[in-house]
């Protein structure tokens, strides 16, 4: 059994690993907002609007990318890498062209990794923490 110290020890970082995964999902949310309030948007209609929240979404995917720590995650931090440079690479490419088949390409990819991201937050919640996913590790949570 722990002792009162090491328990309430254990209990704050599982609730701080706890918030940092749900900022992860968070992040993933006002991503996918963006993209979706740039896809309507879309074409000559609002430029200006269009390329705000385009900004907004690919400053978020810079955050989420900066956080990889592929010391720790391995190759799912690797794999993750090439999912935000793709993500980025198309949401220039929408902002550039105007194109929405960009934005709708970031958004899937969005949307896939946020999905991802909430079933190894549910599993982990689940399991003891010395068995969370080396997903959780790519991201430092």
């Amino acid at each position: 059994m722990l002792r009162n110290g090491h328990a309430s020890t254990y209990q704050r970082n599982q609730v701080s690993t706890v918030a940092k995964a749900k900022l992860i999902i968070l992040m993933y949310d006002g991503a996918i907002r963006f993209v979706r309030e740039a896809m309507d948007k879309s074409g000559p209609r609002d430029v200006s609007a269009r390329g705000a929240a385009i900004t907004r979404a690919q400053r978020i995917v810079g955050e989420l990318q900066n956080s990889l720590d592929s010391a720790r995650g391995g190759p799912v931090a690797e794999n993750l890498q090439r999912a935000y440079v793709e993500i980025t690479r198309n949401l220039v490419q929408a902002n550039i062209t105007g194109q929405g088949k960009h934005l709708a390409t970031a958004l899937d990819m969005l949307t896939m990794l946020r999905e991802a991201w909430d079933q190894v937050i549910n599993k982990s919640a689940e399991t003891a923490p010395a068995a969370a996913p080396a997903a959780r590790l790519a991201l430092n949570v």
